[in-house]
């Protein structure tokens, strides 16, 4: 009887280190801080043909449709800018603010990920 119940109490023990221990330890996990210098954020960025650019003194534009004029033409729109740790927040002119999450960001590529977890990708252009 005692080595039924050890048996089993081995075999649980067993299970939840093969569950539980063999998670990946290269998982993309956009919780994890990774170390950004804010020199990379300057510059002019561009996504579906619509460009952001972020100043070096926290001011920028960013491209944003005219819907009332009624050409519905691409207009610059002023901004503002800042950066903390991975977090980059703009306060849009038109649409307010957005906190976005840096997920990757190096010379050419940018990729931003919302509080709804919504990634954009963006290019140096």
């Amino acid at each position: 009887m005692k080595s039924k119940f050890l048996f089993k109490i081995i075999s649980v023990a067993t299970f939840s280190v093969l569950l539980f221990g063999c998670s990946s330890d290269n998982e993309d996990n956009p919780e994890d801080t990774i170390e950004i210098s804010r020199e990379l954020l300057i510059g002019t960025w561009t996504r579906d043909d619509a460009d952001i650019i972020l100043e070096e003194d926290g001011t920028g534009e960013s491209e944003v449709y005219d819907f009332e004029s009624g050409n519905n033409d691409l207009q610059f729109r002023p901004l503002t800018w800042r950066f903390d740790s991975n977090i980059l927040t703009i306060n849009f002119s038109v649409t307010g603010t957005s906190i976005f999450q840096i997920i990757e960001l190096d010379g050419s590529n940018m990729r931003l990920q919302d509080s709804n977890g919504v990634r954009r990708d963006y290019s140096r252009k």
